[in-house]
């Protein structure tokens, strides 16, 4: 029996140990405990978690954030990954729902949209043990900076390097900079024939060429986003070269590549950086809070 004691408060001692580590101060606003989060759906499907029902026209979700969460980290993170890789995931995707809780305000009937235009939301189809796992361990914590919800960008891969958010989106943010990226395996390549690349961007150019952000032509300068959105290319981490009239576009990565690369986080875990050394490589300055413990419903 006194082992068994012994081995118990061992054990919290270890817990209270690290949950102090990441969590102090805890951070508290308006979202309240494992608050309701609001989804506009874009199918008919029943297969999610909470209430659905109508609001006008719009088909609505409400479900507890770490419900939602289950199926978001297994919708926009292979469940494959290293453990440690879903745990970072995890506290990404809180931390951008929450950023998102209190920008919303009750302005909308709802919070968030399912797919890309806030984060994939696939319903309970594609939860795994594994991904509830890596929700549970991690419950409640969220990045802050200046003990504020940061924009928890994230994106698939960038090769060599993150972008800062202001090179692609305009607007600085201290924890969205350039950091090294751990993903090179993520490399492509395309070629177009000049005219071609002339007819997609109504240009009459003859010459082509990259210099830090900016693509120039003879009759136009685009930034690498704009550049990227209009051919569609994988990634705004490209260089363009103009060779006998074909353009060869040779790049890396895929998506905005701001803020935390999934491919680049599944890597560290696999040389053995937990969540938390994930996180804080590729978000600036920021540090860890949990601003709810566990709460029954």
């Amino acid at each position: 029996m006194k082992k068994i004691i012994c081995i118990l408060i061992t054990f919290l001692l270890i817990s209270c140990t690290e949950i102090e580590h990441i969590t102090r101060p805890i951070y508290r606003r308006n979202v309240g405990d494992n608050p309701v989060v609001k989804i506009k759906l874009s199918t008919n499907s029943s297969n999610y978690r909470g209430d659905i029902y109508f609001d006008g026209n719009d088909r609505i979700n409400e479900v507890r954030l770490e419900d939602y969460l289950y199926s978001v980290v297994a919708s926009e993170m292979p469940r494959r990954f290293n453990i440690e890789a879903l745990k970072a995931q995890a506290v990404a995707a809180r931390t951008y729902a929450v950023n998102r809780l209190l920008s919303n305000n009750g302005s909308r009937n709802y919070d968030m949209f399912d797919d890309q235009r806030s984060q994939a939301y696939n319903g309970i189809k594609q939860e795994n043990e594994k991904v509830r796992r890596a929700v549970d361990s991690t419950r409640g914590i969220i990045l802050t900076y200046n003990d504020n919800p940061i924009d928890a960008l994230y994106t698939a891969s960038c090769g060599s390097k993150t972008l800062a958010a202001i090179d692609y989106f305009g607007k600085d943010y201290p924890y969205l900079q350039s950091v090294d990226d751990y993903s090179q395996e993520e490399i492509w390549k395309r070629s177009i024939n000049l005219e071609d690349l002339k007819n997609i961007l109504n240009s009459e150019t003859e010459n082509i060429e990259d210099v830090d952000n900016l693509v120039y032509l003879d009759d136009m300068i685009l930034t690498k986003k704009q550049f990227k959105l209009k051919m569609h290319l994988r990634s705004p981490r490209y260089t363009v070269k103009l060779i006998d009239g074909v353009v060869y576009i040779n790049g890396e990565g895929y998506g905005h590549c701001v803020g935390m690369s999934q491919v680049g986080a599944n890597n560290l875990a696999k040389r053995g950086y937990d969540y938390v050394q994930i996180l804080k490589h590729y978000y600036t300055n920021v540090e860890l809070k949990r601003i709810y413990q566990w709460v029954r419903y």
